[in-house]
């Protein structure tokens, strides 16, 4: 199944489940599910409309189509079965398909819940100070006679009023665990900053290149840019260095980077225009729109031609977003966003989820979540402890 079919069958699945699905939207998801079957099933125009026993064998069957590989115990009678989580318009439907057990808060050891992160960061001048970003007012953060600094809510924004420095300057945006901030450079591109996550950029952009640092995750949107209004003047390309690993070259696009050093690999993923991506060992691809690259720690760069963009921008648009995520990826991106230390007590088996959850959110939702595949977690302080 394709990221957009999926995508579709969330859709309406959910509109299922609440009840407003078009007579043929209904007969769609029907044929949908009835594909391959040798006895097909009657799919009710709603959810509502099911017997608890149907209900739970259709949620089933979705769950299953869901899957692009089969997820080690993740179905099991006798346990707290599946979980599909549907998102429609900007609501989140949760669906219990239960057979003996049935999650709740008080199964979670939760002695203090932990509120989800926050627009947060650290901007570092090139003299060496640090302004907290969170703690400012907005309005003007600094200005040297020829760059503009200001804060405008969640956004640092770069004014060049004079493009003729005789010294390049460059700043560091530091998002801690916890956090994200979003950043509007000299040329006028965005940068959204992921938590646990840095930015080294010059303050104005001279030469050849706009040449950026990165750690961590960032979303860019990138805009064309000339080095002056002269006519003739060629488009100067942006480049974004990745842990000194890999380097991703465009002129005007709009990408999403994860190269989190906890990650077994850096992701590049395309969502608008092209890009050049270049491994610092050698190999480089030339990605399309809804395509990804992934550089492992070993250096090989291979290429996805149909990503999940919805995945892989998730957080930008404010979703913890997984399909087929092991519980280990997904309590890294918990420990970066809740600013928590994981540490895991057993043997845990592999799991593989899919749902979705706003970020929002605090974190006692999200492991109620996760706690009806059977994995079991003990918040303590600012640590989660995962046991089977």
């Amino acid at each position: 199944m394709t990221p957009s079919e999926r995508q579709r069958l969330e859709r309406l699945a959910g509109k299922w489940l609440e009840g407003s699905i078009t007579p043929e939207e209904q007969e769609e998801f029907s044929a949908w599910y009835n594909r391959g079957q040798d006895l097909p099933a009657v799919i009710p125009p709603t959810s509502a409309e099911c017997e608890t026993e149907h209900r739970e064998k259709i949620l089933s069957g979705i769950l299953h189509a869901m899957r692009r590989r089969k997820p080690v115990g993740w179905w099991k009678p006798g346990i707290a079965a599946a979980l599909i989580l549907v998102a429609v318009g900007y609501g989140v439907y949760l669906l219990f398909c239960e057979y003996q057990h049935r999650v709740n808060h008080a199964e979670i050891a939760i002695f203090n819940d932990i509120a989800p992160g926050t627009d947060k960061a650290t901007l570092t001048f090139d003299d060496g100070r640090s302004v907290t970003l969170d703690e400012q007012q907005n309005g003007v953060l600094k200005f040297d006679g020829s760059v503009r600094i200001r804060k405008e809510d969640s956004m640092v924004v770069y004014e060049t009023t004079d493009s003729e420095q005789e010294k390049t300057h460059y700043n560091i945006i530091t998002t801690p665990r916890g956090g994200q901030y979003s950043l509007r450079l000299p040329d006028g591109s965005t940068v959204w900053l992921n938590a646990a996550s840095s930015l080294r950029y010059p303050t104005t952009f001279t030469g050849s290149s706009r040449t950026v640092e990165l750690r961590g995750e960032a979303f860019f949107d990138i805009v064309p840019f000339t080095a002056s209004d002269k006519p003739g003047a060629g488009k100067i390309p942006f480049i974004v260095t990745v842990n000194g690993k890999q380097t991703v070259k465009v002129l005007g696009t709009r990408f999403n980077i994860n190269g989190y050093e906890d990650e077994l690999s850096v992701k590049t993923t395309l969502v608008e225009g092209s890009v050049e991506v270049s491994a610092q060992k050698g190999g480089s691809a030339l990605l399309k729109p809804n395509q990804q690259s992934a550089l492992t720690k070993t250096g090989k760069l291979t290429v996805t031609e149909d990503a999940d963009l919805e995945e892989a921008i998730a957080w930008k648009n404010g979703q913890i977003l997984f399909r087929d995520t092991d519980i280990r990826d997904i309590m890294r991106q918990i420990a970066r966003w809740y600013d928590v230390d994981v540490v895991y007590q057993d043997d845990i088996p592999e799991r593989l989820f899919n749902g979705g959850i706003s970020r929002n959110s605090k974190l006692s939702s999200l492991l109620q979540i996760l706690e009806t595949s059977g994995i079991h977690f003990k918040v303590e302080g600012k640590q989660i402890i995962v046991t089977r």
